[in-house]
């Protein structure tokens, strides 16, 4: 009995270890509240990860792209442009006034995010 016990106890705990980052891996980060003076936000995947930022008044915001194709970082109200970030590049603003921000990439309009400045 300790033998089949043992077995279905391991056979469970491969099971959770196997299934866990499969799913982990196909659900972006949403959400990030930061209370320092730098946040980032990643590109990856045709997605803003986290699609949502929450900073304080002064935070400088970097965007890096980690994915394989060109992507922007783009006010829809003008404030800024990244232009086209090639993999590997970055760019940076600092958000000195309070509100929320909404940007997309101009080149994939369906990515979206948001920065929120208390």
């Amino acid at each position: 009995m300790r033998k089949i016990t043992a077995a279905l106890a391991l056979a469970g705990i491969l099971s959770v270890g196997v299934a866990t980052p499969a799913f982990s891996g196909e659900r972006p980060e949403r959400s990030e509240v930061v209370t320092g003076t730098a946040a980032r936000v990643r590109i990856v995947d045709f997605a803003f990860r986290p699609r949502r930022i929450e900073v304080p008044r002064g935070t400088r915001v970097t965007w890096k792209n980690r994915g394989g194709v060109g992507h922007t970082t783009t006010s829809r109200t003008g404030l800024w442009d990244s232009g086209t970030l090639a993999p590997g590049d970055t760019f940076s603003r600092v958000f000195r006034s309070r509100g929320t921000f909404r940007y997309a990439c101009s080149i994939h309009p369906d990515m979206r995010g948001k920065v929120v400045v208390t």
